[in-house]
């Protein structure tokens, strides 16, 4: 029998296909918040994927979470991804924040994750994990510090989005010690129910009040929902593989792919320091996850 073409084979492109279609999540809020507020957005994007969700997991007849603590679990964690983390970077995006910046921030978020459960749960922290975060948050200052990536006008906006990578990682350590339990057809239902609420409240008050259904927005929309449901299916289906480690060791390339959505769309660009920035950025991130992508391809 003849082997597979390396271009082809499912080990290789569906793990860049995941890092893909997550990068084009950034550039679908981009799309989406210019004709709407944040709040709105998210609200129809949670509430869509709550919607498919539910349905496929009746049909399927997916276990639900059985006790209220589980439920309450689901929630700490959904508030923290879902209300926190992209709420701050749907609102930074509606005010003119660069998304290909805030998809930089958080490519540093596996590194400031083995860091916290270094210092809090004790579990061994890598030279090259420190040395990784260092470079990568230098990188991120070289990107803030250009003038053509970014305006300090309004500086808190960066600080913002580092909350919400801060609420991200939080989040990631609290799920996998807490929600193991989870289904993630039935999960990603009750993640989603309390801040779909919190969005829906929000929207009352969020600017502008008004909704452009233009192409652009209706695509932009349809796209979130989508992603809000499939990429958990797809994740869960690399962790079937066992690939789910090699599309982490990809995850780097995400600020590229990210970057590159965003000047092609909406010409966002980088100055020569902000792409040097981005260099040294995914030059960190890489050099720390060396041993495990490494470790991945002799699989």
């Amino acid at each position: 029998m003849k082997r597979a073409l390396p271009g082809l084979d499912t080990h290789v492109w569906l793990p860049a296909l995941f890092v893909v279609l997550w990068a084009s999540g950034y550039a679908a809020c981009k799309a989406a918040v210019l004709h709407a507020s944040a709040a709105t957005v998210l609200f129809l994007r949670y509430g869509g994927a709550v919607l498919l969700l539910s349905v496929l997991a009746w049909v399927t007849r997916a276990p639900w979470p059985a006790r209220g603590r589980q439920w309450l679990h689901l929630a700490v964690v959904g508030m923290m991804i879902h209300g926190i983390y992209l709420g701050i970077n749907f609102f930074a995006a509606a005010r003119g924040f660069p998304v290909g910046i805030t998809a930089l921030i958080g490519a540093l978020q596996p590194l400031l994750t083995a860091i916290i459960a270094g210092v809090f749960l004790h579990e061994r922290i890598l030279a090259r994990q420190w040395l990784g975060l260092v470079l990568g948050l230098a990188g991120v200052v070289m990107v803030l510090t250009d003038r053509v990536a970014f305006d300090w006008s309004n500086p808190a906006q960066a600080a913002w989005v580092g909350l919400a990578l801060i609420s991200l990682t939080i989040a990631t350590l609290y799920q996998k010690r807490f929600c193991a339990f989870m289904d993630w057809r039935t999960g990603v239902v009750g993640q989603l129910a309390l801040p779909c609420l919190v969005m829906l409240v929000l929207a009352f008050f969020d600017q502008p009040r008004h909704i452009e259904a233009t192409p652009q927005f209706l695509l932009g929309v349809a796209w979130l929902v989508l992603l809000s449901t499939g990429m958990y299916g797809m994740l869960h289906a690399l962790f079937l593989r066992g690939e789910a480690a090699r599309a982490a060791s990809l995850f780097y390339l995400v600020p590229v792919v990210t970057s590159s959505f965003m000047y092609v769309m909406f010409r966002e660009r980088l100055g020569t320091l902000a792409i040097a920035g981005m260099i040294l950025v995914i030059a960190g991130v890489a050099f720390a996850s060396a041993r495990a992508a490494s470790r991945v391809a002799a699989q």
